[in-house]
């Protein structure tokens, strides 16, 4: 974890070598850092709420056994407090989803958050055959509102995984276009798009649903 402090929670607790005889009688399930990083790795975890369970369980541990105003102890309540910081949020967004449909205006689309599975954590580009960037005539080609129902047709086609991908490329290539802070739905502005993402992600719609967008 990216945490200064998160070190001694990295290593499982050696507690012959720390002669704490009574570790394992207070603590009944041991967890550090590299055993759930390993799970995660392994593909242990199903869900996530299970791989966020683990990590809070390792401070959880921490804190038991070390009394309140121990280093240990304290450092287990920031470099926690850190760790819901960061992926607190996303957990409960991903929690929340349910399925994924469009949008009925015609410049967004809408997603309705499809149930995640903590395998999402590892997911990279090499699951999708991602699209070369669009000619340079096509980039600089207007959008029409005939080319956005078009999308929108086809997105209605596309599977939760699909979705959930086209959304992952387009926060990296226009971020703006994208709005979380509904509760239960991603929403994405069309129409904030420039013509070259517009493009790019129309051919990357098109090879999900084994057609073409422009």
């Amino acid at each position: 974890m990216d945490h200064a402090q998160a070190f001694p929670f990295n290593e499982a607790v050696d507690w012959k070598k720390l002669n704490i005889p009574d570790y394992p009688k207070i603590i009944k399930k041991p967890m550090d850092l590299a055993k759930v990083d390993k799970m995660l790795s392994q593909g242990h975890y199903k869900e996530l709420d299970d791989f966020a369970k683990d990590v809070r369980l390792v401070f959880t541990n921490a804190r038991t056994y070390n009394i309140e105003f121990s280093d240990i102890h304290q450092m287990a309540k920031v470099v926690e407090a850190h760790f819901d910081e960061k992926f607190g949020k996303s957990f409960k967004e991903r929690k929340k989803r349910k399925g994924v449909t469009p949008g009925a205006d015609q410049g967004s689309a809408k997603r309705t958050k499809p149930a995640d599975t903590a395998d999402d954590l590892s997911m990279n580009n090499d699951r999708y055959e991602l699209p070369e960037e669009p000619m340079e005539d096509k980039k600089t080609q207007p959008v029409t509102n005939e080319d956005k129902e078009q999308l929108q047709a086809k997105v209605r086609n596309m599977n939760s995984d699909d979705l959930g991908k086209m959304i992952d490329i387009l926060r990296e290539r226009c971020p703006s276009t994208v709005d979380n802070t509904q509760e239960v739905e991603v929403l994405i502005d069309v129409d904030a798009m420039g013509n070259a993402d517009f493009r790019y992600i129309a051919k990357f719609v098109g090879m999900c649903t084994n057609g073409s967008v422009a």
